[in-house]
């Protein structure tokens, strides 16, 4: 829970409007939901040992991110009327580092 604490004070500090956190919609969930300009950002958050792109594709693998998929897409049938663009972002979380904020980590199929 830290990490996502961290994770939206490093948003907001990069401009972002934090519109929810921890949204459910059954079964599924989005660690934070925000916008920045245009777009709705749905944001996963990761604490990892060391980041490389094989330690990211563990854990944002693709079942992970059908899931967050469907989520994205209840969440924006259900709260957002304008068509607007949506983009799914990972902000990695190791030791002694800074977080590493991926824009467009995943590119949606809904």
């Amino acid at each position: 829970m830290l990490a996502e604490q961290e994770a939206v004070l490093f948003l907001t500090q990069k401009g972002h409007t934090i519109l929810q956190r921890n949204w459910r919609f059954k079964a599924l969930e989005i660690d934070i939901i925000s916008q920045i300009g245009p777009y709705i950002v749905f944001t996963e958050v990761k604490r990892i040992s060391s980041f490389s792109p094989k330690a990211l594709q563990e854990k944002i693998n693709s079942v992970k991110q059908t899931r967050l998929m469907r989520a994205a897409a209840e969440y924006m049938r259900i709260f957002v009327t304008a068509d607007m663009e949506y983009r799914f972002d990972v902000i990695c979380y190791s030791k002694n580092a800074n977080p590493i904020h991926i824009e467009a980590a995943f590119y949606p199929n809904i």
